[in-house]
């Protein structure tokens, strides 16, 4: 019963955190049923993502990567200049998980790529990414979000978002029930450069995502 008001609570934030006036009108349509269905679709999530840790527990594989690989995979791209890589594994109340962060600077604007490895706190993951359970499309005069299945990877979702006033465009990358990839530009006319970014880091990368 605990989890499930959780779940309800995520549900609900999900669809306050929209802030855009259409947004909002969306969420004084919503009905507590369909508030429900979300919740029970995080639930599901949650669950799943539980069964492939106890598979991995079972191989063994009970940590995070350490934050040190996760950095090496930072790639190079032309026209930035990478900053100085910020990076940590924690553990703490039974929960572990191990980020890393990697800053660059470019003539047009900034890029940050975050890479977290969220094996051993499930429950985070699902907290991070609780936007799988709202497969959506939505735009405005000032930009356009979606969440949807990512087709180009197995167990995986995609979230974008791109803000045209402020010429920011975030993707991320929910992978495998255990990774979480974010790439946040800014000085972009469209989506295109921060979702190409980070399709190239999870297609160079498909075997340490696959674990």
């Amino acid at each position: 019963m605990i989890r499930f008001f959780i779940i309800i609570s995520i549900a609900l934030s999900l669809l306050i955190s929209c802030g855009s006036d259409k947004d909002k009108e969306k969420l004084e349509e919503t009905s507590l049923d369909e508030v429900i269905e979300k919740g029970e679709a995080i639930n599901d999530d949650i669950k799943n993502a539980e069964q492939k840790w106890e598979i991995r527990r079972q191989k063994g594989d009970t940590l995070p990567i350490d934050y040190k690989v996760l950095l090496q995979i930072m790639p190079e791209i032309d026209g930035y200049k990478k900053q100085k890589p910020e990076g940590m594994n924690i553990s703490a109340n039974g929960d572990s998980y191990a980020s890393a962060i990697q800053n660059y600077e470019g003539k047009n604007g900034n890029l940050d790529i975050t890479i977290f490895d969220y094996n051993g706190a499930i429950n985070m993951l699902s907290a991070a990414s609780g936007w799988k359970a709202m497969t959506m499309k939505m735009e405005d005069e000032e930009g356009y979000h979606s969440a949807e299945v990512y087709r180009g990877f197995k167990d995986t979702w995609i979230y974008t978002e791109y803000n045209k006033p402020n010429k920011n465009a975030v993707v991320i990358l929910a992978i495998n029930d255990r990774y979480l990839l974010s790439v946040n530009a800014n000085g972009q006319d469209n989506i295109d450069f921060a979702k190409k970014t980070a399709e190239q880091i999870l297609n160079n990368n498909k075997d340490l995502f696959s674990k």
